[in-house]
């Protein structure tokens, strides 16, 4: 069976049935429908040896050249990307450790640069050449301003940290606590006779049980993060469905 490769995808179910149409109408034999609960999008695809001439159809039922749509398609992958990205689960302790470091690394540098400007100032290093006193004036103002602003951001930074060490904490309790409720009340077979039914298409199984799970989870905890929960579901998805 040939490889099947996306070829379009759009929230409208009605403008995709039309580009499915004109394909059809072009004689295309390999297309096939989705719906991808994740991102709401209906998505088209074509065997692998129609996907360049799909693609110039495509061109032409958006109106766009073919160079046009790649820059597109291009700019439609990168925001899909950055949007998963600003989205993606990052736990507080992992944040604690890289604030943490980041505090401490502008107060060594902030009070080590000024310990060295005191010295230079009092004559125990070596004099440094100036052009002219005004010269040295202005390089000890913004140094020492330079310095200033890293000992006080490094001072908020370090504030930050202790107070996500608490969360951490508390977001660890959260997480057994939820990952203790999936060991005694969820079971698998529940789940899929539940969102599975009729279901034929194994494509759809990983989105339809990953949705269902993250319902029941946000609806007895609450007061738990979405991110949290999602992250939880996909580190126990393999444990519950694949053995």
């Amino acid at each position: 069976m040939a490889k099947q490769i996306l070829l379009y995808y759009n929230h409208s179910e009605e403008q995709i049935k039309k580009f499915q149409e004109k394909l059809e109408a072009e004689d295309f034999k390999t297309i096939s429908l989705n719906y991808n609960r994740v991102t709401e999008n209906h998505e088209l695809f074509v065997d692998e040896k129609e996907f360049k001439a799909g693609r110039v159809y495509l061109a032409q039922f958006l109106g766009l050249t073919e160079k046009e749509l790649e820059n597109q398609m291009k700019e439609d992958n990168q925001v899909d990307f950055n949007e998963h990205d600003q989205n993606a689960y990052v736990n507080k302790q992992d944040k604690y450790e890289d604030v943490h470091s980041s505090g401490t690394s502008l107060l060594f540098v902030s009070i080590t640069g000024t310990i060295l400007l005191i010295l230079e100032g009092i004559g125990v290093l070596p004099q440094l050449q100036w052009a002219s006193d005004f010269s040295k004036y202005l390089f000890f103002t913004v140094m020492g301003l330079m310095f200033i602003i890293f000992f006080v951001i490094g001072i908020k930074s370090l504030k930050q940290a202790k107070t996500l060490s608490y969360e951490s904490a508390e977001e660890q309790l959260k997480e057994d606590a939820i990952l203790e409720y999936i060991s005694k009340e969820i079971k698998a077979e529940q789940i899929d006779a539940a969102v599975l039914g009729n279901e034929t298409d194994s494509n759809e199984y990983y989105f339809l049980r990953t949705e269902y799970l993250s319902k029941i989870l946000q609806e007895n905890f609450p007061e738990s993060d979405v991110a949290l929960i999602n992250h939880l579901v996909e580190k126990v998805y393999d444990d519950l469905f694949e053995k």
